[in-house]
């Protein structure tokens, strides 16, 4: 162990680089989110934020995991009450934003004469 150390040393110290054969292994970040308590919603009006959340279904031990999120991503554009679904991270909680699509307040006919078939 010794004489690795010194090899190291020695290595450093000559200012030979050797952090480019050194292979990089990038591995894949688990979800920001460890339950569903640690959603955060924005951007909703009318649907509850607690009914975005039961989209996101826990796996085993009730962490979300990729396709956890994946999954909960699809079901929520699936319902067509959102124009726009985002998930990010921020400060270690999930953040899903949404856009919900507009509402139809008011359906008026117009040029219509009343008897006419």
């Amino acid at each position: 162990m010794s004489v690795l150390r010194g090899l190291l040393i020695a290595v450093v110290m000559s200012g030979v680089s050797i952090a480019s054969s050194i292979p990089v292994v990038l591995l894949p970040q688990p979800a920001a989110a460890q339950s569903v308590e640690t959603i955060v919603v924005e951007g909703n009006r009318r649907v509850a934020a607690e009914t975005v959340r039961s989209y996101f279904k826990p796996g085993p031990g009730g962490r979300l995991d990729q396709s956890a999120l994946d999954d909960g991503l699809k079901a929520l554009i699936g319902t067509g009450l959102f124009q726009d679904v985002k998930i990010s991270q921020a400060g270690g909680r999930l953040v899903v934003s949404v856009v919900e699509n507009a509402v139809i307040g008011r359906v008026a006919f117009e040029g219509n004469k009343r008897g006419c078939q």
